[in-house]
């Protein structure tokens, strides 16, 4: 499980107070930074990748409480803590709006989301328009970080 964090979760070296990604990283290894993003931040937490992971809007997250409030859960409303190895990541995430290039900033609906969708608004392969503004399937990422670290294929819910 460490293993596949260090290589979905990569900071820049040289933020050590302001933390930010390493793109650079991402790209030199052909992994999606969004999704990699979203995968550690599943690892990090209980969270459901995709109910309660992706979906995720920047107006849920108190980075001054340190939680996460999810309208929708099981158990109605309610408040998460976030631990210090998932507040630095969403920071990270966070300080990438200052980039102009970068993967997580969109001028649209998707600006809301913490990990959005580079498809949302286009056609996939069935023919079908993706509408979804945020991240909801990461299986080609964690298949391709499984394979680099040659751990045997599990599906990402188990």
């Amino acid at each position: 499980m460490s293993s596949v964090k260090d290589r979905s979760i990569r900071y820049d070296d040289r933020s050590k107070n302001n933390p930010r990604l390493n793109i650079d990283y991402y790209k030199e290894k052909g992994l999606n930074p969004v999704s990699c993003c979203l995968i550690g931040f599943a690892l990090l937490t209980p969270r459901r990748y995709k109910s309660e992971g992706g979906q995720i809007q920047w107006g849920q997250i108190s980075f001054q409480e340190k939680k996460l409030f999810l309208d929708k859960t099981k158990v109605g409303q309610k408040g998460y803590k976030l631990g210090p190895k998932a507040l630095k990541l969403l920071r990270a995430i966070k300080n990438e709006s200052f980039k102009k290039e970068s993967p997580f900033i969109y001028n649209d609906e998707r600006s809301k989301y913490v990990f959005p969708s580079h498809n949302f608004g286009k056609v996939n392969n069935l023919g079908k328009v993706n509408e979804k503004p945020y991240i909801s399937n990461v299986r080609r990422t964690w298949r391709r970080i499984l394979g680099d670290l040659n751990i045997t294929y599990i599906p990402t819910y188990n």
